[in-house]
């Protein structure tokens, strides 16, 4: 699951779960930066619009990955807690801004986590199920 479409996300996780015969669904807030995505709509990709966070399906269905990168700033920790036990992994984009997303509002609800800082904009890898030591 990927929430917030991007120019390298989108396209790079389309590939992946093509080539590892996955589904993926993308859902992007802002319907005028979906359309920049709309060639990566197949039959294992799905790219719809949301109109509230808060009142998707895909918040109760369980998933392998959830990609963490959507709009506003502080509807990601809020996504990821409504989403804590139904994912294996979330991978959160932007996570040294903790002024701007809060993160560390919810870090404490996961016994594994993974912060990779090497380039910016650092990436958290958190999982209540699996180590996420690379």
């Amino acid at each position: 699951l990927e929430l917030g479409c991007g120019f390298y996300s989108t396209g790079l996780l389309h590939y992946i779960c093509k080539y590892m015969n996955r589904k993926i669904v993308s859902l992007e807030g802002e319907y005028s930066w979906m359309i920049n995505f709309a060639k990566y709509q197949s039959d294992f990709h799905e790219i719809r619009h949301v109109k509230d966070w808060n009142i998707i399906p895909e918040l109760n269905q369980q998933w392998g990955l959830v990609f963490v990168d959507h709009s506003p700033a502080l509807q990601r920790k809020e996504t990821i807690r409504q989403m804590q036990d139904h994912s294996d992994y979330f991978v959160i984009h932007d996570s040294e801004t903790d002024s701007v997303y809060r993160y560390s509002e919810i870090y404490n609800l996961f016994p594994n986590r993974f912060d990779y800082t090497e380039y910016r904009p650092h990436t958290t890898i958190l999982s209540k199920k699996y180590d996420c030591q690379i």
